[in-house]
């Protein structure tokens, strides 16, 4: 028994403790436990009436603690409390002045340390953990069935043998069904119209994408919604010699793919083997998608969304027989409905000058672009001659070979059921506790957003009164949304897919995607409950969605390195905490200011406030974007970045000030090893440490067009050296890199 005392406490106070002594009696009850391979070593050790009483403890081995009560500890602290975070402690570079350069201080021996698995394009402390969370569920998925396995749990298990079994052995049968189809609207009467194609392929859609979302006008009612689609590759690869090794990786995959389709065309159904042809093919692609490319381009900054009807509908994106396309589903009411209610245009401009592209483009171009559409969307279920293709590919664009067949049905599985395996994942590895502890943290974190509100010198009293309404309104998803364990509501969400013992990975897909679009044209023109707020509790991460005004943190994400019991206050709060702070600050942001507190989109600012929010933003904007990145002569896109940026230096405020509130024995905590350090230069060194990447040269290039955050470095080093708190805490000089003259901030 007395070790199990000893375990108790240190699962809650941390590794090592100095000169602390414990009432037993009052943790005890309650506390659920396992561990291994586990020993203990104290100094001066004194046991009397159930009360520990030592000068120094360790211990070794690995633990994990199964709560469904923790209770509080009573500690009286004679002089520090010493935790243990050798990962941490043994990573600090000395001979890099952290006023000179953070990040390096902080992960320069990390990067030398950790290496690139060949199927990654990077590798940091949300990598790895997300590799570990990906065993975890594969383990979940890989297991047998218990007697508290669900119906729908159980479709789960069949899924992923499905995909596995096709992954072992892929054959070539979703290529012979899907050439029948090309050869049926290739040999219709007439030249095929894009509504033949949308209907016969459908849910896949082609130049649109149509989805069932929430009316940004009135956040309670779901409309349909109409967007323009992406292109392929980027107008980087297009327009910049940094990014011409995307269009070269294409132009080969599709040479390869082409000599693969045509070969297997044994009857020229579809693909005859003509020279002239074979180039006109690939010529197609390339002369739609950078068009596409150059229409996404200049529309990145000038999204729109506007409210429309039916009618309006067929004025402006005349390409598309809409009527003809509705009247193709089985729900004969669909379109009556459509007729009666609003939709929602994401992006108008964007959708009249694809239209006004597809009037340009000639029958035969057009074709040749859908086919490559159609194969590269059904391209994973083809044979394994496909396969390597598309990771040759793959390895040219990202530099990181394909993942492996557990890895992949895993991965596949996990976002098409993430409710269902989220079920079985929050019951196994996320205690109770955690949740509790991390719902304390976002109280104190929102109640110091609210003191910055409510000291901000910039805005007018109205539009004040508006931010804190919204702040207050805000909901907190701490994990999982309750729903998942909504049975009634799984039920009824799963009663209409049923997967068949004879169904192939294949079919299973074609069934799963029909079901996925009858669900969620279902929900078209219904109310949203308050509480609603569908998210992947087993990502590794965090989201704010405008539209109901909530934040939401993972279940996956709430563990270490982000969020640990066992280590100090600094720890947390420089790691999850501050991802608590930017979750929060993304509800005022440019985007985030343009919704109300119940999530429509609504103007509650005053004209001059919003100038000057813009104006302060701006000093974002030209902050980086004159920062040129490591190993490129590119800059960051200051625009592009700019709400994570607002998000990421409002909320390491919000979290600074949280932590300097905390009672005692905060002031108390150290890190064995890093003793000298003060719990606030330890909120920010964990920061940094979370943050410690390596990342492939061809990932850095596309993250840099695509990626809507900074880059690891400048989210330390740029908004660490927007905090006087930072500066001091450091003491670095005014005018030193971590610490220049002229500083950003907008919250």
């Amino acid at each position: 028994m007395f070790p199990v005392f000893l375990l108790i406490f240190l699962l809650i106070f941390g590794g090592k403790c100095q000169n602390v002594q414990i009432d037993l009696n009052s943790i005890l009850e309650g506390i659920n436990f396992r561990s291994d391979n586990v020993s203990f070593h104290f100094k001066n050790l004194n046991v009397q009436n159930g009360k520990i009483e030592f000068d120094e403890m360790s211990i070794n081995g690995n633990s994990i603690v199964e709560e469904e009560h923790q209770k509080e500890i009573t500690s009286t602290p004679k002089n520090e409390y010493i935790f243990e975070y050798p990962e941490l402690a043994e990573m600090l570079d000395n001979d890099i002045d952290p006023c000179d350069d953070f990040y390096e201080h902080v992960c320069h021996r990390w990067i030398d340390s950790n290496n690139i698995s060949d199927d990654e394009t990077s590798v940091g402390h949300m990598d790895l953990l997300t590799q570990r969370v990906h065993s975890q569920i594969q383990e979940i998925l890989e297991s047998d069935y218990t007697l508290d396995t669900t119906e729908e749990q159980k479709t789960v298990h069949k899924f992923y043998g499905k995909c596995m079994k096709h992954k072992k052995s892929p054959d070539n049968k979703a290529y012979e069904m899907l050439l029948l189809q090309l050869a049926k609207v290739h040999g219709l009467k007439k030249n095929s119209t894009l509504t033949d194609w949308m209907i016969e392929f459908r849910p896949m859609n082609f130049f649109v994408d149509l989805s069932v979302g929430i009316n940004e006008y009135n956040s309670s009612l779901r409309v349909l919604q109409i967007m323009p689609s992406h292109p392929t590759l980027s107008h980087n690869a297009y327009s910049k010699r940094e990014y011409r090794h995307e269009y070269l990786a294409m132009r080969q995959f599709l040479g390869q793919l082409l000599d693969l389709i045509q070969a297997d065309d044994v009857d020229g159904k579809v693909f005859g083997g003509k020279a002239e042809e074979y180039e006109a093919r690939i010529e197609a692609f390339f002369e739609v998608d950078k068009q596409l490319a150059q229409i996404a381009y200049f529309d990145q900054y000038n999204k729109t969304t506007t409210m429309s009807t039916f009618s309006d509908l067929n004025s402006l994106f005349t390409s598309l027989e809409w009527d003809r396309y509705f009247s193709s589903f089985k729900d004969s009411k669909l379109l009556d409905l459509l007729k009666t209610i609003e939709i929602q245009i994401i992006d108008e401009e964007g959708l009249m000058r694809i239209d006004k592209m597809l009037k340009t483009i000639n029958q035969t171009t057009l074709e040749y672009y859908l086919d490559w559409e159609a194969i590269m969307y059904f391209g994973e279920f083809f044979d394994y001659r496909y396969q390597e293709v598309m990771q040759g590919y793959n390895v040219a664009v990202s530099g990181a070979k394909t993942q492996s067949k557990e890895k992949d049905c895993m991965s596949t599985t996990s976002t098409i059921f993430y409710d269902l395996v989220a079920q079985i994942y929050v019951q196994k590895y996320f205690p109770t506790s955690t949740r509790q502890e991390v719902t304390e943290m976002v109280t104190n974190i929102v109640e110091s957003f609210e003191n910055m509100l409510i000291n901000n010198t910039w805005m007018d009293k109205s539009t004040k009164s508006a931010a804190l309404e919204k702040l207050h309104s805000m909901k907190k998803f701490i994990g999982l949304n309750d729903q998942i364990f909504n049975t009634t509501w799984i039920a009824k969400k799963y009663e209409k897919l049923s997967l068949e013992e004879n169904d192939t990975y294949y079919t299973s897909m074609l069934k799963i995607q029909q079901w996925t679009q009858n669900v969620i044209l279902s929900r078209l023109n219904t109310t949203r409950s308050i509480q609603e707020f569908e998210f992947p509790s087993t990502d590794v991460n965090a989201f704010y969605d405008p539209t109901s005004n909530s934040i939401a943190l993972t279940a996956a994400i709430l563990q270490s390195p982000y969020f640990n019991l066992s280590l100090p206050s600094s720890i947390n709060y420089g790691a999850i905490g501050i991802a608590i702070g930017h979750e929060i600050t993304h509800g005022f942001d440019i985007s985030g200011a343009d919704y109300d507190k119940l999530g429509n989109r609504k103007n509650w600012w005053d004209t001059t406030t919003m100038k000057t929010f813009m104006n302060l933003s701006k000093c974002f904007i030209d902050q980086y974007s004159n920062i040129t990145v490591d190993t490129t002569n590119l800059t960051i896109d200051g625009r592009l970045t700019l709400n994570e940026n607002i998000a990421d230096n409002g909320g390491i405020r919000a979290a600074i000030q949280a932590f300097k509130k905390l009672p005692p024995p905060t002031n108390l905590e150290k890190i064995r090893g890093l003793e000298t350090k003060s719990p606030l230069q330890l909120f920010f060194i964990s920061n940094a440490y979370v943050w410690c990447s390596k990342i492939r040269p061809q990932q850095i290039l596309s993250r840099l067009y695509s990626d809507v955050h900074s880059p690891e470095k400048w989210r330390i080093n740029t908004v660490f050296s927007n905090q006087p708190e930072f500066a001091e805490a450091f003491q670095c000089k005014l005018g030193s890199n971590m610490n220049p003259v002229k500083k950003c901030k907008v919250w």
